[in-house]
């Protein structure tokens, strides 16, 4: 059930891939018959947080949405920290998706450093220019234009996309990367930067979604560049 929430989590249906991780973290738990720290449920728990989060992001988001998407991420730190490690990828990650709803509640100065303490950790342990490394570095920059520190956002981001462009072109996590310093451009008044990056993002969503998927309007819409004059 979980993994075909992410399946139409991925498809941006946000409400129906928030209901089949609750139905799939509500079998699991049932009459306690898997704990909290087991580690698909915590899988679960965290996948249910993230769906709440792009449903907030990206959706019709509901209110207490965030405040309940938290409190289940701190859980899962708590637990991946106590079962891990705290240097563990896993950990970081659960971190770092925990940095990224606080950032949404508006706790942006907690949120980077929560990520800024962990990313020398992802370098020494990981390297560099790791996948997981460069995912929590693209979390640094869309916290940063959060907190309205849009140059240094711009820095991070284009450092990210231009890193993977070198390793593993037309990643979906460049794409990631690359819809953020598009949001990010957009939000400066740079427009002219930010509709190379709306071509190349549009033209990955349609090889990995196929035309017509709802991200094209999404990530559009998010950004803005609807009012992008291309003349």
């Amino acid at each position: 059930m979980s993994l075909l929430g992410n399946d139409v989590r991925n498809l941006a249906m946000f409400d129906e891939a928030v209901n089949l991780h609750t139905q799939a973290l509500g079998g699991l738990t049932k009459d306690g018959s898997q704990p909290l720290h087991d580690r698909e449920v915590l899988e679960v728990m965290e996948n249910l947080a993230t769906a709440r989060l792009d449903r907030h992001l990206y959706g019709e988001w509901q209110a207490g949405e965030l405040e309940l998407a938290n409190k289940m991420q701190m859980e899962v730190v708590k637990h991946r920290e106590w079962r891990l490690g705290k240097e563990h990828r896993q950990t970081l990650g659960s971190y770092c998706n925990l940095a990224l709803i606080k950032a949404a509640l508006g706790a942006t100065e907690d949120a980077e450093l929560m990520i800024r303490t962990r990313l020398p950790i992802a370098e020494r342990n990981l390297g560099k220019t790791h996948i997981s490394t460069l995912h929590g570095k693209a979390s640094l920059g869309h916290v940063l234009m959060r907190a309205g520190k849009l140059s240094e956002a711009e820095a991070v981001l284009d450092d990210v996309v231009r890193e993977h462009e070198r390793t593993r072109r037309d990643h979906p996590n460049q794409l990631m990367a690359a819809a953020f310093l598009m949001e990010c451009y957009v939000r400066q008044g740079k427009l002219a930067e930010a509709a190379p990056l709306q071509e190349k993002v549009m033209k990955g969503v349609k090889r990995i979604f196929g035309d017509g998927s709802p991200w094209e309007d999404v990530l559009n819409a998010k950004a803005g560049l609807q009012y992008i004059d291309r003349t």
